[in-house]
């Protein structure tokens, strides 16, 4: 299997090689990019990954319904997986918006809203995904497509113990 799994660094998913500029970070954003073998066992990571990133950026209160998003869309990217293609996870923060892209390398097969019947198995993921995001999309890319979806996320700010901050300057009598 070609690379391995971890952070994003090249424009082919693996580490070691420059990064493309349309990853570069944009200040005062969080970024982060997992690079996924298309495997079943990517799912319960890239969930783990999610949950992880978010309790770091102190986004934790979006971990549920990320994980839920990440495990459709990533579920999808892998059946559409061509020949050991790699997927690739995008986790992003700015202005109170958190935007989860997975990337594969199928232009054809575009994602479509389905009321599956009540004795399919499957076809549910983009109906979880629509109810569970404030905005989604897909966009066909230059090597295949990008699934996204966005969740309105605030961070959880520790409290200060003692006075307020307005105090901190003030001598008390």
């Amino acid at each position: 299997m070609p690379g391995r799994w971890g952070t994003h660094h090249g424009p082919d998913g693996f580490a070691g090689e420059p990064e493309p500029a349309c990853l570069r970070p944009v200040p005062g954003a969080l970024s982060r990019v997992l690079t996924l073998p298309p495997v079943p066992r990517a799912v319960p990571v890239s969930r783990q990954w999610v949950r992880e990133t978010l309790a770091l950026w102190r986004l934790a209160d979006a971990a549920e319904p990320a994980e839920h998003l990440v495990s459709e869309l990533v579920t999808n990217a892998i059946r559409h997986a061509h020949d050991g293609a790699s997927v690739v996870v995008l986790l992003m923060y700015a202005a109170g918006k958190m935007r989860l892209e997975v990337r594969d390398h199928d232009p054809v097969n575009l994602p479509l809203v389905k009321i599956p019947g009540s004795l399919n198995i499957g076809g549910r993921g983009l109906v979880l995904v629509e109810a569970l995001a404030d905005h989604w999309g897909v966009r066909v890319t230059d090597s295949g497509k990008s699934v996204w979806c966005e969740l309105t996320a605030s961070p959880r700010i520790p409290r200060r113990t003692g006075g307020s901050c307005r105090d901190e300057g003030r001598q008390r009598p």
